[in-house]
C-alpha cells in the first residue's frame, strides 16, 4: 500500500527534449509526490510497462502523438488492446489539432490535449495533466 511519502509515477513519452524538461520541472515544483519516467518513443514505454509488475504500474501515461519508430497512436492502440494496461489513464499531449487525430483519441476513450505555445499556458496545462493522476493514486491507496 502506498503512503503519503511514496512517489506516484507518471510515464511520459515525447521526443521533444524541451517538453520533457518543462514537464519534469513542473512536476518537481508542484507535485513533489510524483515522479516522471521519460521515454523518447512508445516502444521504450511499452517495454518498461511489460517489465513492471502489476503493482508498479504508473498512475498516468502521457503520450506525444508524433514520435519516431513507435508513435503515440501505435502506443495508445497497444495499451488499449492489452487488458493489463487498458485501465491506466492515458493523455495524448500533442501539437496536433487535427479533427482526425481527435476522433482517433475519442474512439479509444483518451483525452487529446493540444500543446500550448506560451510557457505559462504550458505550465498550467501540465498541472492539469498531473491532476489526472489523482484517481489512480487514490485507488492504489485504497487497495
Amino acid at each position: 500500500m502506498d503512503n503519503l511519502t511514496s512517489k506516484h509515477t507518471i510515464f511520459w513519452a515525447d521526443d521533444d527534449q524541451d517538453d520533457l524538461l518543462l514537464f519534469r520541472e513542473v512536476v518537481e515544483a508542484h507535485a513533489p509526490h510524483h515522479e516522471v519516467v521519460e521515454f523518447t518513443q512508445g516502444k521504450e514505454l511499452i517495454d518498461a510497462l511489460q517489465q513492471a509488475g502489476d503493482h508498479d504500474q504508473p498512475c498516468l501515461i502521457v503520450l506525444d502523438m508524433n514520435m519516431p519508430v513507435f508513435g503515440g497512436k501505435d502506443t495508445l492502440s497497444f495499451l488499449k488492446a492489452n487488458a493489463q494496461f487498458r485501465n491506466i489513464p492515458v493523455v495524448m499531449f500533442t501539437t496536433s489539432s487535427s479533427a482526425l487525430d481527435k476522433k482517433f483519441c475519442d474512439s479509444l476513450e483518451t483525452e487529446m490535449i493540444t500543446k500550448p505555445i506560451a510557457y505559462d499556458q504550458m505550465k498550467n496545462t501540465i498541472g492539469r495533466i498531473i491532476d489526472l493522476c489523482g484517481p489512480q493514486v487514490q485507488a492504489k491507496q485504497a487497495a
